[in-house]
């Protein structure tokens, strides 16, 4: 009789199971893979497993940076101002601040009338007569923060004392104190009593405006520009 190799493959697993014992699972697969006198016993291949794609790297996109604009400053009202005598003449000067609020800070300079104004909370505070540059250093016009502050302080130009010393601009001119007289003037500067340079300065802060004008000192009910 002829038999078929997985005749015998079977066979010969009963055999393992009744004669020799009872095989462990793996006992059983190897006596049934094991060929007998014929064509080899073909295994079915393993299965591979899951194949794992390449991931393509994907730049991450920046976040939005928002810039907020700048915003100007509003303008700045002017309430009141101090009376002052008819004759207000160099050296002369006036402040009283009292029964004012505390409130935002304004400084203005008129070159044409000679005069510097502090006010406080739109109200007059402070007022002096001042010196200002001559014709071949003019004081310059605008709206400056103040940038530094300092009560003692010597020009590095001229090597002359500039006691409370408001800075401007980045090539030295300032408000400060200073003897003023009739037919002085300054190199650029703002020069005022020191008396009243004391008296400012314990006032103002960085970043507050200084605002120098010709002749357009404004009026009570007007506002400032301060852009």
């Amino acid at each position: 009789m002829t038999t078929s190799p997985a005749t015998v493959s079977l066979r010969t697993a009963w055999i393992a199971l009744g004669g020799v014992g009872v095989l462990g699972l793996a006992g059983i697969v190897t006596a049934l893979s094991v060929p007998v006198g014929g064509s080899p016993v073909v295994e079915a291949p393993a299965v591979a497993g899951p194949v794992r794609q390449p991931v393509a790297k994907v730049a991450p996109v920046p976040k939005a940076v928002v810039v907020a604009a700048p915003v100007a400053p509003a303008p700045y009202a002017i309430a009141s101002f101090i009376p002052r005598p008819e004759k207000f003449s160099h050296g002369n000067w006036i402040w009283n601040d009292d029964g004012v609020p505390a409130g935002p800070m304004l400084v203005v300079v008129d070159v044409k009338t000679q005069l510097i104004h502090v006010f406080r909370s739109g109200r007059e505070i402070g007022v002096a007569v001042a010196l200002y540059g001559a014709d071949d250093s003019p004081t310059p016009l605008g709206t400056f923060p103040i940038r530094w502050m300092r009560a003692k302080h010597r020009s590095s130009i001229f090597g002359s004392s500039m006691p409370y010393t408001l800075n401007l601009t980045g090539d030295g001119i300032a408000v400060h104190g200073s003897n003023v007289r009739w037919g002085w003037g300054t190199n650029g500067c703002v020069g005022v009593p020191i008396a009243f340079a004391e008296k400012l300065f314990g006032q103002v802060k960085t970043g507050d405006r200084v605002v120098i004008v010709k002749g357009t000192t404004p009026q009570p009910g007007q506002s400032l520009p301060l852009a």
